[in-house]
């Protein structure tokens, strides 16, 4: 099993733009106090111009933590110094209290939207290869820079090889008789007269 939690839909949400969520209706409306984040887009816009949407989105779907500490700094009118990748560089943007609102307001709700985690009970064949390769894996006691696999007979999917020793057409015609012999009794082989 994989909990994926609700990586695997917000990474959809971000990339297609499409919001993946899930609504529950509350059998009664709440009050609840909402954190709300009114980024000032004039603003942003006038001082940083093509990285103000960038900017204004990462305003919008701060965390909660990371948006009551920038308003503790605004409150007092010092300036937040902002970090963001734009491109291949981390910069840095100082926002002032004149950019973004934040505050925290009572709203009625009738239900709530929500990213639903998911636990994935996939076992893909990658799965299974992977932990078989583990347990076939091995080196020799004298020599531990070669390596090797020791697969059991019944996941081998050659069980013979049949190779000539010496390259002569009387050679190979036996081969191949050896090799019909295993096929006959069950045994999947190959050869090879190259």
């Amino acid at each position: 099993l994989a909990d994926r939690s609700a990586f695997d839909l917000r990474a959809h949400t971000q990339g297609s733009k499409v919001e993946l969520t899930a609504y529950e209706k509350f059998d009664e409306p709440r009050e609840e106090e909402v954190l709300v984040i009114m980024p000032n887009k004039k603003a942003l816009g006038m001082s940083f111009k093509k990285n103000a949407q960038t900017i204004s989105n990462h305003l919008e779907n701060m965390c909660e933590g990371d948006a009551m500490d920038m308003k503790t700094k605004l409150d007092a009118g010092e300036t937040f110094s902002l970090k963001l990748n734009c491109g291949v560089d981390t910069d840095t943007f100082a926002i002032t209290p004149d950019m973004v609102k934040i505050y925290k307001e009572v709203q009625k709700k009738a239900g709530q939207n929500f990213v639903p985690s998911v636990i994935e009970p996939s076992f893909g064949i990658g799965r299974i290869m992977y932990c078989m390769f583990e347990h076939v894996f091995h080196t020799r006691e004298n020599d531990t820079e070669r390596t090797l696999f020791r697969f059991k007979a019944a996941v081998a999917p050659v069980k013979a090889f049949v190779f000539p020793l010496i390259q002569k057409e009387e050679f190979d015609v036996v081969a191949r008789e050896v090799s019909g012999y295993l096929t006959k009794e069950g045994l999947y082989s190959k050869i090879d007269t190259t």
